[in-house]
């Protein structure tokens, strides 16, 4: 379900509605999250795709080690849901709330991508709060990370 804010003010209209490569972005990406099943991961992110995590100053670059950090961080989820979808007026970026658990922590951000042409993820920027959820988020991730860098 894709929605913008409702006008507050009877004079103003809502922003249009997005491309339709942007709504077909959403829907996959949403069924990805819903589904746990991160197969068309690679369909969905461009090539040169850049993460902004809230777990690093510098980016992550390219389309394998962001959706292989996507599957990574949303396996340590209990449970995980998107909320409400607000884009730009141009239609090729959003910003997806979202709220999850992981061990005894309520986990709340908002996921922020922008778009090409094709509706490929061009950037995907994360923020999470509150400090204490995104503390153990970057342990967890830490800690099981640490094998695959240990070689």
């Amino acid at each position: 379900m894709t929605t913008s804010l409702p006008s507050l003010n009877p004079g103003i209209s809502p922003s249009p509605a997005p491309a339709p490569a942007t709504v077909r972005t959403l829907a996959a990406w949403r069924h990805m999250f819903a589904s746990g099943d991160f197969s068309a991961v690679g369909s969905l992110l461009h090539p040169e795709v850049l993460l902004h995590s809230p777990l690093d100053d510098q980016p992550l670059h390219g389309a394998g080690a962001v959706g292989g950090v996507l599957g990574l961080a949303f396996s340590l989820y209990d449970r995980f849901s998107y909320g409400d979808c607000l884009w730009s007026e141009d239609g090729r970026q959003l910003a997806l709330a979202f709220e999850g658990h992981i061990g005894h922590h309520t986990v709340r951000g908002v996921d922020r991508l922008q778009l090409d042409g094709q509706g490929r993820i061009t950037t995907l920027e994360v923020f999470v709060r509150p400090l204490p959820a995104l503390a153990h988020l970057a342990a967890e991730v830490q800690r099981r990370m640490a094998p695959q860098t240990a070689h």
